[in-house]
């Protein structure tokens, strides 16, 4: 009798055992289930944060294709000197004017400003390649030229030259991040955060100019059978996030008048 008693003791024993470890598996499956969801939840909230941002980016990198341009600027060397040259054409926003429109034998000059003092400058400049001057022997810049916008601008045939080796346009930033003063002998740059500026530019160009030591007129001039250049400054040297968006629109929407 007692060993029965002790076997049955012993069985229930064993089943109870075997029932509590069953149900640390299952409360632990269920944390594991549990740690799982929590994980994957936090994934899917950083994907939508993560989309957010990138549909945000996108919306700012697509502003300068929303603003209006109303109104067209369109060069003159060819009307006023009579000769065989293609005239240039951009468009800008309500806000900007014309206040500035010279046209010699040798040259062009249109500027268009806004309130502040900003301003677009388009200049055709006669000369021959390489024939626009050494610059500065004091100071030079360390200027890096990035890819902001796309531009219209696509190079062909002055007369029966042709130049569309030079390759794909963009609108390019043009941040000076560097100060050479050759006068100490040593060459150094000195490392600062300066202005800013926007032009129209061969693809090419994109990197860093180590010695800029002329007006950007002539330093990011491309040559098209004369120098041309369409460069954005301003006053300060900056540029508020409005005016950068329509500068760079301004100056994409550059080209070869019709």
């Amino acid at each position: 009798m007692k060993k029965r008693v002790l076997a049955i003791l012993l069985v229930m024993s064993m089943v109870s055992v075997t029932a509590c470890g069953a149900k640390k598996q299952d409360a632990s499956k269920k944390s594991e289930d549990k740690v799982r969801v929590i994980k994957q939840a936090d994934i899917e909230e950083d994907t939508e944060e993560t989309d957010a941002n990138e549909q945000s980016e996108e919306q700012d990198i697509t502003q300068a294709a929303d603003i209006a341009l109303t109104n067209t600027y369109t060069t003159r060397y060819e009307e006023v000197n009579m000769v065989t040259y293609p005239n240039f054409t951009f468009s800008y926003p309500d806000g900007w004017n014309v206040t500035e429109q010279d046209v010699t034998s040798q040259q062009e000059v249109g500027t268009i400003s806004n309130d502040r003092g900003v301003t677009v400058t388009f200049m055709h400049i006669d000369g021959t390649p390489g024939g626009l001057g050494a610059g500065s022997s004091v100071s030079a810049a360390r200027v890096e030229v990035s890819k902001v916008g796309d531009s219209q601008f696509v190079p062909g045939y002055v007369q029966d030259t042709n130049y569309a080796d030079l390759g794909s346009f963009g609108v390019m930033k043009l941040k000076q991040t560097g100060q050479i003063d050759m006068k100490s002998g040593n060459g150094e740059v000195q490392d600062i955060d300066g202005s800013t500026a926007y032009g129209v530019l061969p693809e090419s160009r994109i990197g860093t100019d180590d010695m800029v030591n002329s007006l950007y007129c002539s330093e990011f001039s491309f040559y098209y059978s004369a120098y041309i250049s369409l460069i954005a400054q301003s006053p300060d040297g900056t540029f508020t996030p409005e005016e950068e968006q329509q500068v760079i629109a301004i100056l994409g929407s550059f080209k070869v008048a019709e």
